[in-house]
């Protein structure tokens, strides 16, 4: 029994040791040093050279502000994804569930933004707003730059926000999945009870989604702070 308790630990132990090892290297020892290096110079001495330089960049005009335009440019994005692009795609989610008329095609002109390379949407969205866009709006009488959107201080971060906007907001895979998995007793009982569909996916869908919803919230903070 001994001897079998033995064997028993080592294939354990042996198993866990790739999983520890990983987390002692690219945990404990990546973080660590990062740590460290942030009380550094560059060569090697104690410092708090990098968390001035971070505040020059954040707060020091005579720098334009780099860090700290990126920040709140990185917040502008977020807000505007969250509080109207995650909505419109959750509602945009719904009526696709519920299977409106033509929502097979609906689906497919929605997730094209999902199923198109990333490289082809931003391709193609460049060109657009760089040339077509100009002239329709000069046809109907709207200035717009001739550089283009995108080439224009004033305009460049907007047009970006309506990118990530046009992309997030076209029906999210993960939100119509979670509400194929409603049971459909649900549903036929909020009909007996009278329920509109605004009350439907408020008080039956979204309790029930509410998991993935709140995954989805988090990784795009995530994203954010990264």
């Amino acid at each position: 029994m001994a001897t079998r308790k033995k064997q028993q630990t080592i294939f354990i132990w042996v198993l866990l040791f790739v999983p520890i090892a990983y987390w002692l290297f690219h945990w404990i020892y990546i973080n660590g040093s990062a740590i460290l290096m942030a009380f550094q110079d560059r060569k090697g001495n104690p410092s708090l050279d990098n968390f001035t330089e971070v505040y020059k960049l954040l707060f020091d005009s005579s720098n334009n502000n780099v860090l700290g335009k990126a920040v709140l440019n990185s917040v502008k994005t977020f807000c505007a994804s969250e509080f109207i692009g995650v909505p419109i795609s959750l509602i945009v989610s719904y009526f696709l569930y519920k299977q409106i008329r033509g929502y097979k095609t609906f689906r497919v002109i929605f997730y094209f933004p999902h199923i198109i390379s990333g490289i082809v949407m931003v391709t193609v969205f460049k060109q657009f707003v760089s040339y077509p866009f100009v002239q329709i709006c000069s046809k109907i009488g709207i200035t717009i730059p001739a550089e283009g959107l995108l080439h224009v201080k004033g305009t460049a971060t907007n047009t970006i926000i309506v990118y990530v906007l046009w992309t997030n907001a076209c029906g999210n895979l993960l939100f119509q999945s979670a509400m194929s998995r409603v049971p459909p007793e649900l549903i036929e009982v909020g009909k007996l009870e009278g329920l509109t569909w605004f009350k439907e996916l408020i008080y039956v869908i979204m309790p029930l989604i509410w998991p993935t919803f709140s995954t989805t919230v988090v990784l795009d903070l995530c994203n954010v702070l990264n």
